[in-house]
């Protein structure tokens, strides 16, 4: 594929004039419903609405023209192996980005900028805590284009002479990746994966919602939050079945919108040089993670998912620890073949590990468990009892008993297997997880020892990746310190690149 001349400063497409309106059209709106407060209130009965039209006009006129200026001053291209990316009206700003920094290049697109045949490229670098950049208005073609190129350009893979071109000619060449499609979810598959959601946490954002927006417009409008609040409870007191299981509807209508909205035609492509993803309905995302900077995989089900056969993806690459989180690229709705399919192209060790020793944590780690998630509902179900309150003593028995067996069940289930290549970590009963993590990814290992654990022989183990870290607890200490060793080893002795 070939790509634009980027030794002289490119502007962004026609049409991304509108995008960067709209890119303000959150600030100005925040004037405009700040200039409606007045009104509402209406304690000048000289203001009429007419006025307001004419603050908005001058708000939204000025926001045009800002938006022109913004537009017209920005400019990227690539100099001294540095993208350069200068913007900015009354305060200019230039970034310079060395080449040998980026770790890999995405795609977004809105609805408008899907609408428009416009895309966003946000470059990212190892660490940082939020994009590098982002060159919010290019044409798709472009756009795609242009990640090949940066991505070729720092692998060194790009050939061809520069020559002069703009957005929709070509001036330079790169190589084509053979590309193979690992998934593509369709219609019933993202209602299985929406269905089968966590709807506890979608509950949780719905009531979080709900509590948010009201103490805004309470601010806003002045009236009071509490009197809504009791006025809502007081008939869902009423009706609290109907409601509960009206709610429990709105959750379940909720998780499956919010996968549509994030995984709609969503991709899985694999390549050589790594993953492909893309997916979304009004924010569409092309995401691109080199092999390299995969750190660890992260397999997880749930008892819903168990039953159709699928198991969600998680895909941890090189960061700080607190952006890890952003920068996880999941792909829910993974059915066993293709499980195996990830697995044979990223880790192939998991198939061909020989000699692997297995490690469980000590049943002190379960009596620990028991102490806190047993010991405390029984201790208020005993007070709960003394003061007479035996429904809620019975309901917090029942908790107890309940307790005992998934902790129990948990730590059975907890489980470590270190080979000579990779180390596998599976947890979880109710929610059951894999992770694998090639030995030469490791940073660092800690052996953590308490007085308690001291007097029993036993250590609890942290292993540091360049995307979070990863603990086994209650393990003997022989096996603490052999672990350590062993993954400290493999890290010295592996001439391999970890990014």
């Amino acid at each position: 594929m070939q790509i634009a001349d980027l030794s002289t400063p490119r502007k962004l497409a026609p049409l991304g004039l509108i995008i960067i309106f709209l890119q303000g059209l959150k600030k100005w709106g925040q004037v405009l419903i700040y200039g409606l407060i007045p009104f509402f209130q209406g304690k000048n009965e000289h203001l009429e609405f007419w006025m307001f039209g004419v603050f908005a006009a001058v708000v939204l006129a000025f926001g045009a023209v800002w938006s022109y200026l913004s537009w017209k001053n920005y400019f990227f291209h690539i100099k001294a192996d540095k993208f350069v990316i200068k913007q900015g009206v009354l305060r200019k700003e230039e970034s310079l980005i060395p080449l040998e920094r980026i770790q890999t290049v995405h795609i977004k697109r809105n609805i408008v900028q899907q609408i428009l045949g416009l895309a966003a490229l946000q470059l990212d670098t190892a660490g940082s805590a939020k994009k590098e950049a982002e060159i919010p208005a290019l044409k798709y073609e472009y756009a795609t284009a242009l990640k090949t190129h940066l991505l070729a350009l720092k692998a060194d893979e790009y050939v061809g002479e520069q020559t002069e071109g703009n957005q929709d000619t070509i001036a330079k060449t790169t190589s084509v990746e053979e590309e193979k499609i690992l998934m593509k979810l369709g219609f019933l598959d993202i209602l299985k994966v929406g269905l089968t959601e966590n709807h506890f946490k979608s509950s949780l954002i719905i009531l979080g919602i709900f509590f948010g927006y009201t103490t805004q417009f309470s601010e806003i409008f002045g009236y009071e939050e509490e009197s809504v609040f009791k006025q809502v409870f007081t008939f869902l007191a009423v009706i609290i079945p109907l409601f509960v299981l009206v709610f429990f509807l709105i959750s379940i209508a909720f998780s499956v919108w919010a996968v549509f909205m994030l995984y709609f035609d969503l991709t899985v492509s694999l390549k050589k040089s790594g993953l492909s993803v893309s997916s979304g309905l009004l924010k569409k995302e092309e995401n691109f993670i080199p092999v390299n900077k995969i750190q660890y995989i992260k397999w997880k089900s749930n008892p819903l998912r168990k039953l159709i056969g699928f198991k969600s993806l998680a895909i941890y690459q090189a960061a700080s620890a607190e952006v890890s989180r952003k920068k996880t690229v999941r792909v829910p709705g993974c059915k066993k073949h293709q499980q195996e399919t990830v697995q044979n192209a990223f880790y192939p060790e998991y198939n061909t590990a020989v000699n692997q020793k297995e490690i469980k944590p000590d049943n002190f780690w379960l009596v620990r468990l028991f102490l806190f998630f047993v010991g405390i509902p029984l201790l208020l179900t005993c007070i709960a009892f003394f003061t007479g309150e035996i429904l809620v003593a019975s309901a917090l028995c029942a908790l107890a008993v309940t307790a005992v067996f998934f902790v129990y069940k948990y730590v059975q289930h907890f489980k470590a297997q270190l080979s000579t290549d990779l180390l596998v970590i599976n947890k979880g009963f109710v929610f059951p997880e894999q992770v694998l993590l090639k030995t030469f990814k490791v940073q660092n290992v800690a052996v953590n020892q308490s007085v308690f654990q001291k007097q029993r022989k036993l250590v609890s183990i942290k292993v540091y990746t360049a995307s979070g870290n990863l603990s086994i607890p209650y393990i003997k200490e022989k096996d603490g310190f052999e672990l350590a060793n062993k993954l400290l080893y493999a890290v010295e002795s592996s001439n391999k690149e970890w990014m």
